[in-house]
């Protein structure tokens, strides 16, 4: 036994939590001394934990052997026991021994042992009765560290041996322990299984220490491998012998009785579609070592490519995985693509017939006059070019072009628009190594020259063109048979810069194959293949760069089907570049591509092989956004698939309360677009679709459009670029003949006009007919425009880099001296309804920032002087000062204008928001901009009423009025000397702060600045309550003398100040001052002060002090005749 045999709990825990371990100390540390914040599985589980940490680290395991004995006797000890132990078991004894052992008595425990495999017989566990000792198998432990249900099992089996012999007088029979374990675990055992057990001989003999031991032992769990006895399998017709695969899996060890093992799928084939549903387990016979697992193929018909299955052993307690857990079943796909024309919308043969005997090969296929329309380059072997300029299967236009003198070794390497004019040039390379460049103006030559010449002997071969770098210029792709590709970009007849990119060893197999914006970000990847049928895409970053993350391999290809990549073009207008492959036998095949996946693919028409078509090239032969298939034959002639694109959206707008958008596609060499650019509408060659860009009162409530689309489309679905692209958009607008100020912002560049519809009279808002840039701020255009009905267009043209607009108007306010700026207030609501301005104090979380945030509104807008933080003293503030005055209708109020909200119905406001004309309201606390309903009259406030307060102009104030009838007037001149100083700074504010809570009364006036005068001789003071007002040290004071807890919650209430989370804020004279009134309104005070009863006045501040209210009041008395006028009404 252990040296110390009282060893408890928490000393093992001690001990292990000062052990450096992978043990879940947490778990330790929150086991209670007794085990009870633990059932037993969970303690099953902390014994095999406890037992691999005593392990690993040479510590004591007694704990482990306590988790053990919690788990047995936490369990339905005394129905397990009779199951596993028999009916001579003594179940009292051995429950008096486990309460003995989780009260902390672990004297009577049997020691624990570590011994070989070899020692162990091979078993797991084994209890010595001699010896008092289990011991256990330390490669077992080993294996198993990470699975400490599996060890903790035998654990308590062999627990239940050693219980077996502390309270049975006889050996129960069987393997008690294991019988037991597996109860604890929770296994239904059936009356076969126990039959099994029972009959089990759990006796060996052990030697250790050259000693004869012998010990009821753990039986050995096998352990069990995984092997694909058959690996290809294939898909198979119907009368065909089927030709399945098959997993082999193997155990070793116990094969007595039955075993399930568990197991996970992957691969590329998917269970139940491609091959027989399997069910991730398979069962060994009793008295099996192997089991077998199938694999039918299902012949689908699809054209899917070879796939794979591949199945890994999963763990469990009643086996051990042995060192080959996974293997692999491949499955050959015996479908063809079948021939299918559904993706061609039209198809024919060009009426001209090119007699083979010309010698005139097509050299490739490109826009050569910039109509949006593909046209075809041609050579014969004399040195003869010819163009033909196409519209979809006719030849508008044809001619012969400049001669090449074929003893100069010149061929067409490739053709692509280098100097981003929207017309297709020609790049030529001869034997000699030197390049030349033809930029094309349709049938003519506009401009060539001789390029940078290249070593023959470098190897160099062009392999393909494209915009590498989404500059709108086409860049060439080199690679030589060394392995090393290079980059020219281009920049017209120069290279602008060049560089090396990744290398690719030769001897990997892998062949450039197309180039294409295979994930339509404007910038041209490569597409590669190997001999053994991976297909791998670079995504080209800067032109050069292709970073790991930028590069993966597609969907498997077998080249044993002998299917070739024909080339790269975005056969469904997405944006994005497709794959055409056509095989040996005639048939042709499109992938769609999205990046590297292949969003969708199927077969085209077939191409009968005898008949002599070629395929000769990709391009947009119609304008339709879609490329299209050049195919010739042996006879000369010459045939083009015209293919379904996505269709060109064409949505309707209401262009009097939307904008209707016409949308054409630019590239960024062409400059800048013309004056004329949208001319023709959607039958201009540029033009992609007709969209619906929503409404024109923005989301703020201001007149205009915003929009922020990023490097997306501007309608996913739909062939609308994402770049290089230009807008024409209008919308109805009613101008009434006053200035207007336009504001704009956007990337790239943008024009404003306006076309009256009564006479068709063209305006421009921005210069005429001169794009505008406004990256980083907003440009301002300020014009007159005459009453009337108008079509407001905007231009927007985007390069790269992602697209936005924000364009609103507004009219231009006229104000004079002293007027409400109500643009700048509501301006300063557009910037703030969703934010908080950091120069002002935020009330969000002490009773709401609303009326802060109107406040600072009204500032900005020259209309208050100070902070308002509560709603209805807001609103009675601008009632009461005359500043603003109730209207009926939301037809009533203007931009700037307040809304005031009883949510109840009641007179008392809880929210005020600003108007910001077209139905919106700037708002905070409820952030953002909002309907100026804000859910009155829905179920959100079903009873809820809306205040509406315009704001009066100018001289439509009164100066200082707080009635209709009565006006204080303030007379400085009258102050009691004794006060003047202190008390003329805080007059207006003491007269304001009344007006605020609808007191107009002069003797209240009068009274208040008697009160003052004597409570803190106007110097705001603290007020120490620490006695009187819980949790704070003082409560405030300022001015105004609250005290009590009831009076600060009931004057927060009544002014929407939160005076009880915040007694600081009555420091501010302001806020001290509108208390003071609302105290006033609030115990009636006023009544009194009227008829002159100052003594039963001051009494509702002073109720137990009859001999000091009796002299406050003589005080206050006399000063309140002196006081009185300074306030005249």
């Amino acid at each position: 036994m252990f040296d110390n045999p009282e060893l408890r709990i928490d000393s093992s825990l001690a001990q292990l939590n000062n052990a450096s371990s992978s043990l879940d100390n947490n778990s330790l540390n929150s086991l209670q001394p007794d085990g009870k914040g633990f059932g037993s599985q969970k303690l099953l589980s902390l014994a095999g934990e406890t037992l691999i940490h005593a392990w690993q680290n040479q510590t004591n395991p007694t704990l482990a052997i306590v988790y053990a004995a919690g788990s047995i006797f936490k369990s339905n000890f005394a129905a397990n026991a009779h199951i596993a132990f028999g009916e001579a078991f003594n179940v009292n004894k051995a429950e008096a021994l486990g309460a003995d052992i989780l009260s902390g008595n672990y004297g009577v425990l049997p020691d624990v042992q570590f011994l070989s495999n070899t020692q162990m017989n091979g078993a797991f566990g084994a209890y010595a009765k001699s010896n008092n000792t289990i011991y256990l198998n330390s490669a077992f432990l080993t294996q198993n560290s990470a699975n400490p249900t599996a060890i903790g099992k035998v654990l308590v089996e062999e627990s239940g041996h050693f219980l077996d012999v502390y309270a049975s007088p006889v050996d129960s029979p069987g393997d008690e322990g294991e019988m037991l374990a597996d109860l604890i675990l929770g296994d239904q055992l059936s009356a076969d299984q126990i039959t099994r057990i029972r009959a089990e001989d759990d006796s060996a003999t052990i030697v250790v220490n050259g000693q004869k031991l012998g010990v009821e032992q753990s039986s050995p769990v096998p352990t069990i491998t995984i092997s694909a006895t058959d690996a290809n399998a294939g898909e198979t017709l119907a009368g065909q012998p089927t030709n399945p695969g098959q997993f082999t899996l193997t155990r070793t060890g116990s094969i007595a009785s039955a075993l399930t093992v568990n197991y996970t799928m992957g691969g590329t084939a998917i269970n139940g579609t491609d091959y027989n549903k399997l069910t991730n387990s398979v069962s060994f016979a009793a008295g099996s070592s192997t089991a077998l697992i199938n694999i039918n193929p299902i012949d689908d018909g699809e054209f899917e490519g070879n796939e794979t299955v591949i199945l890994t052993l999963a763990t469990a307690t009643n086996y051990n995985l042995g060192t080959v857990k996974t293997a692999t079943v491949n499955i050959a796909d015996n479908d063809k693509l079948r021939s299918d024309s559904s993706s061609i919308a039209a198809q024919g043969v060009v009426s001209q017939i090119v007699d083979p005997k010309s010698g005139l090969q097509v050299q490739g296929v490109g826009d050569f006059n910039g109509d949006g329309k593909a046209d075809i380059l041609w050579k014969d072997s004399q040195g003869k070019t010819a163009i033909w300029l196409m519209d979809g299967l006719k030849i508008l236009n044809q001619a012969y072009s400049q001669s090449v003198d074929p003893k100069s070794g010149f061929q067409v390497q490739g053709i692509g628009d280098f100097n981003g004019d929207g017309k297709a040039d020609v790049l030529w390379k001869d034997s000699q190594g030197k390049t030349a460049i033809w930029l094309m103006d349709g049938l003519k030559i506009a401009n060539q020259a001789y390029s940078q010449s290249i070593d023959p002997k470098s190897g160099f071969e062009v392999k393909g063109i494209g915009d590498f770098n989404g500059d709108g210029k086409d860049d060439v792709l080199w690679r030589d048979n060394q392995g090393n590709n290079a980059v020219w970009l281009m920049d017209g007849l120069k290279i602008a810069k060049q560089g090396f990119t990744q290398f690719v060893d030769p001897k990997s197999g892998y062949e450039i194959k197309g180039v294409g914006d295979f994930n339509g970000d404007g910038k041209a990847d490569v597409l590669w293949r190997d001999q053994v049928g991976n297909n791998t895409i670079w995504f080209m970053d800067d032109g050069f760069k292709v970073s790991p993350e930028r590069q993966g391999t597609t969907q498997f290809v077998d080249p044993l089907l002998g299917w070739q990549v024909k080339g790269v073009g975005d056969f469904n207008g997405d944006g994005k570049a497709d794959i055409f492959w056509q095989d040996n036998f005639g048939q042709t095949a499109i992938w769609q591509m999205d990046g590297l996946k292949v969003a969708s693919q199927s077969w085209s028409q077939a191409v009968e092989p005898a008949l002599g078509w070629q395929f000769s090239g990709i391009g947009d032969f119609n304008n339709d956004g879609a490329a299209d298939i050049l195919w010739r034959n042996k006879d000369g002639n010459t045939d083009e698939w015209l293919m379904k694109g996505l269709p060109k959206p064409q949505e309707t707008s209401n262009s009097s309360i939307e904008w209707s958008t016409t949308v054409f596609r630019w590239k960024s060499g062409l400059g800048k677009p013309p004056a004329d650019f949208w001319e023709g509408g959607m039958s201009n060659h540029n033009a992609v679709g007709q969209i619906n860009l929503g409404s024109n009162i923005r989301s703020d409530g201001k007149q205009g459009i915003k929009f922020d689309i990023g490097n997306g489309s501007l309608k996913n679905g739909t062939q609308l670029p994402s770049d290089y692209f230009v807008l024409r958009s209008y919308t109805t607008a009613n101008f009434d003949g006053g200035e207007y100020t336009f504001r704009v912002k956007g990337d790239d560049g943008f024009q404003i006009l306006a076309k009256r519809q009564d006479n068709g009279q063209w305006t421009w808002i921005t210069p005429e007919k001169q794009w505008q840039e406004s990256y980083n701020g907003f440009a301002e255009y300020k014009v007159k425009l005459d009453a009337g009905r108008y079509d407001l267009h905007f231009h927007y043209f985007d390069v790269d880099q992602g697209a936005n607009l924000d364009l609103s108007w507004e009219k231009v306010q006229q104000s004079s001296s002293g007027s409400y700026d109500r643009q700048a207030a509501a301006d300063y609501a557009r910037k703030w309804a969703n934010g908080r301005n950091p120069a002002y104090k935020d009330f969000s979380n002490v009773g709401g920032n609303c009326a802060n945030f109107v406040s600072q509104c009204l500032i900005q807008g020259h209309e208050l002087p100070t902070i308002h933080i509560g709603a209805d003293e807001l609103k009675n503030y601008l009632v009461g000062q005359h500043l603003a005055r109730e209207v009926s209708s939301i037809n009533d109020i203007q931009v700037g204008d307040v809304i005031a909200y009883s949510w109840d119905g009641g007179p008392s406001m809880d929210h005020v928001a600003l108007y910001l004309g077209n139905g919106k309201v700037g708002s905070n606390t409820t952030d953002g901009i909002c309907d100026w309903r804000m859910g009155v009259g829905s179920s959100v406030a079903p009873n809820g009423k809306c205040v509406l307060l315009h704001i009066i102009d100018g001289d439509q104030k009164d100066s200082l009025t707080t009635g209709s009838n009565n006006s204080i007037k303030y007379n400085a001149s009258v102050i009691p000397s004794t006060w003047s100083n202190a008390a003329s700074p805080y007059i207006p504010t003491l007269i304001e702060a009344f007006a605020s809570q609808g007191i107009t009364s002069v003797k209240a006036l009068a009274y208040a600045a008697s009160t003052i005068c004597f409570e803190s001789s106007w110097n705001p003071q603290a007020e120490n309550t620490t006695d009187r007002y819980a949790g704070t040290s003082w409560s405030g004071k300022g001015l105004a003398q609250i005290t009590t807890p009831g009076n600060y919650s009931q004057i927060s209430k009544l002014t929407g100040i939160d005076f009880v989370g915040h007694p600081e804020y009555m420091f501010d004279p302001r806020n001290s001052l509108i208390a003071k009134a609302a105290f006033y309104k609030m115990t009636d005070m006023i009544s009194y002060i009227e008829r002159g009863d100052y003594e039963s006045a001051a009494g509702i501040y002073n109720a137990g002090d009859a001999g000091y209210r009796s002299s406050y009041t003589r005080n206050v008395a006399n000063a309140v005749s002196q006081w009185l006028g300074v306030f005249a009404a």
